[in-house]
């Protein structure tokens, strides 16, 4: 008998855990954002509406204590971003954001930690970021 296969996690399930499981550890606020387009029909005409830029995160926020601006990308293990969500990511880096992308809440909470804490940074230099502890080259 073939053993059963178990169901890969949804993304907006390791999305929605990981959202609840952050704001309880650390001092940020996390919104879900909705990246997708539809078309509809309205008075007879066929429109096209977008519900956010492409690329942009799944999730975005800030931290309490600072304002600072977060955006994580979610993805199921395996998976990777596409071209349009790292370049997003980079863009908000760059301009002083918490910018990264996570296969797990896990490493999420690994990477909030050492933001937080001052104790590591987010380093984009390479094209893909990197977790780097702050004092070690």
């Amino acid at each position: 008998m073939a053993k059963p296969i178990r169901p890969r996690d949804l993304e907006k399930t390791i999305q929605k855990s990981g959202m609840e499981i952050l704001q309880a550890e650390f001092p940020i606020r996390l919104f879900r954002r909705n990246v997708a387009g539809f078309t509809a029909v309205h008075n007879g005409k066929k429109r096209y509406i977008k519900c956010a830029e492409p690329g942009q995160a799944d999730t975005y926020g800030w931290v309490k204590t600072t304002g600072q601006h977060i955006e994580i990308e979610w993805k199921r293990p395996g998976e990777v971003p596409t071209l349009a969500q790292y370049i997003w990511l980079q863009e908000c880096h760059k301009t002083g954001a918490i910018a990264f992308w996570t296969k797990s809440v896990e490493f999420a909470s690994i990477v909030l930690r050492g933001i937080l804490h001052d104790t590591s940074y987010l380093d984009w230099s390479s094209g893909e970021w990197e977790l780097k502890i702050k004092g070690i080259d």
